[in-house]
């Protein structure tokens, strides 16, 4: 298992709760858009206006085909709510412990 990793500042603050909400929208229609992938997670930081995104994938050849979608993504967002994608890696999937466990905090809760 494979995990691209994408890092993106300059976000609004105040439109995090909008991002979230889309990028959750966006992630019911993983299977269509990117069916190559497996799961996807974002992690933000209001405070600081970052999130990453993280999508899993079985394959390296899998990320590869999905990356001309990923890098569309989020081209018809506003700038205040895509933010600056500020790099792109990927890992290997070292462990996974209880990954059915993970759940997003709900919209508008801070950390």
């Amino acid at each position: 298992m494979y995990a691209r990793v994408a890092f993106f500042e300059d976000h609004d603050p105040a439109q995090i709760d909008e991002l979230i909400r889309r990028l959750d929208e966006r992630s019911g229609r993983h299977a269509e858009v990117l069916p190559e992938s497996k799961a996807f997670l974002t992690f933000v930081n209001r405070e600081a206006g970052k999130s990453i995104g993280i999508t899993f994938f079985e394959t390296l050849e899998a990320i590869e085909a999905a990356e001309p979608a990923l890098a569309s993504f989020p081209k018809a967002y506003p700038d205040s709510l895509k933010g600056r994608r500020v790099a792109v890696e990927v890992y290997e999937v070292g462990v996974a412990d209880r990954p059915g466990a993970i759940a997003a905090a709900p919209p508008g809760r801070g950390s």
